[in-house]
């Protein structure tokens, strides 16, 4: 007799609904820190419509664009600032929702075949209710994480159906629809918060894994070639001509200097993969303004064994390209994802913020190497035991993200 088919949007609903019991307590916490330095303003919306309205989105001040959209946002709530946080917290917890449904929609079509399908599933519930997530949802501004996020999620799907299209002979209809979604919901990411700049990047990531599934057609690879890998040229070789500007006059106010910033993102962003795997409620928060500068490949000694660690991840995921290739897609994901944000840019060393859209890379390569365990286990009871022990682990992780909450 063969097995039901298992309903994932009952399943989905199910995870959504229980990340929302997980995280409900935060909903009643008030405004922090660098909320009332960038929501100041709000008071003059509703004092002073329409022009307080337009006042404040030109008043960003958190990154050079401004990050109108995402102020935007904020403007729709004008009401409830400064005395009802409630609102705003509600509304970061149906993006942060949203989201998760967008990663399983496009990592849907990275992996497509019914092998992935639960693998995507449980790293989608994981991902929800991730304790690394916290400084996120919970804090009203990095709503613009969250949008920044989740606008680049709408254009990979976007990207994606496009790409299918044009794979089954919709040449036309397929470019319009990805040249569309990548260009709309691009810009729109872009201004919500600059790191949606790294959307080329994530989708030829994207693009790797769909090519090694599926050759794309000629008029593909001539999209592909416009609308990624060009814009990613034209920004390093800007990046090449601004290089003083941008990065070395840039430093004067900081206690570091570029090679020392590269150093210790190194030790961050094995940090931050550590926090993935066995979060410590003690070691989550917003504050890591004294971490520990890397002034030297052993100053301290961490830093070469975290670049040592690093190269053997992308070494691994290179080696098991064919054999799992799940695992492929999440590191490079993972580190696609932080290419802005631990580079040579003299900004702040530690933000678990940073982590909102990569996370879900490292935590697909870690269930895909899980469930790869899994299987080679020699008895039904055996993989029976394993896969209650994955489950208590991600509720291990539920359990602190409730008492993050």
């Amino acid at each position: 007799m063969k097995a039901p088919t298992p309903n994932y949007a009952i399943y989905l609903l199910l995870i959504t609904l229980a990340s929302v019991g997980i995280m409900w307590p935060a909903m009643h916490g008030g405004f922090l820190l660098d909320d009332f330095t960038n929501l100041a303003a709000l008071t003059n919306v509703a004092a002073d419509f329409p022009s307080g309205f337009w006042i404040f989105l030109e008043s960003g001040v958190a990154g050079p664009t401004g990050r109108p959209v995402a102020l935007l946002s904020f403007a729709l709530q004008a009401d409830g600032w400064p005395d009802a946080p409630f609102a705003f917290k509600v509304a970061n917890l149906v993006i942060h929702l949203g989201t998760g449904l967008l990663f399983y929609l496009v990592f849907r079509r990275i992996l497509p075949g019914g092998s992935f399908r639960l693998l995507i599933l449980v790293t989608t519930a994981w991902w929800l209710i991730h304790p690394i997530n916290a400084s996120t949802v919970f804090y009203v501004i990095q709503r613009m994480a969250q949008l920044s996020a989740a606008f680049s999620l709408f254009a990979l799907w976007g990207l994606l159906a496009g790409r299918e299209q044009v794979q089954e002979g919709n040449t036309t209809r397929g470019l319009l629809t990805a040249t569309s979604a990548f260009c709309i919901f691009g810009i729109l990411g872009v201004f919500s918060k600059e790191s949606a700049v790294l959307l080329p990047l994530l989708a030829l990531v994207a693009e790797f894994v769909r090519s090694r599934q599926h050759a794309p057609p000629v008029a593909w690879t001539w999209w592909r070639n416009v609308f990624l890998v060009m814009p990613l040229v034209l920004g390093a070789g800007y990046f090449l001509l601004n290089i003083n500007a941008l990065v070395i006059d840039s430093y004067a106010g900081r206690n570091f200097n570029v090679i020392e910033r590269l150093l210790t993102q190194a030790r961050v962003l094995a940090d931050y993969q550590w926090k993935l795997l066995l979060p410590v409620p003690s070691e989550l928060g917003l504050y890591f303004d004294d971490y520990t500068v890397s002034r030297g490949l052993l100053d301290p000694p961490a830093t070469l064994l975290a670049l040592l660690w690093h190269a053997f991840l992308m070494c691994a995921a290179w080696l098991l390209r064919k054999r799992n290739v799940a695992f492929t897609a999440g590191i490079a994901w993972f580190y696609a994802g932080h290419a802005l944000e631990a580079g040579p840019l003299p900004l702040e060393l530690y933000f678990e913020h940073r982590n909102y859209l990569p996370a879900f890379g490292f935590l697909l390569a870690a269930v895909s190497l899980a469930t790869e365990l899994r299987f080679l286990a020699t008895s039904k009871g055996s993989r029976i035991l394993f896969s209650a022990l994955g489950v208590l682990f991600i509720a291990l992780h539920a359990t602190i993200m409730h008492v993050e909450a």
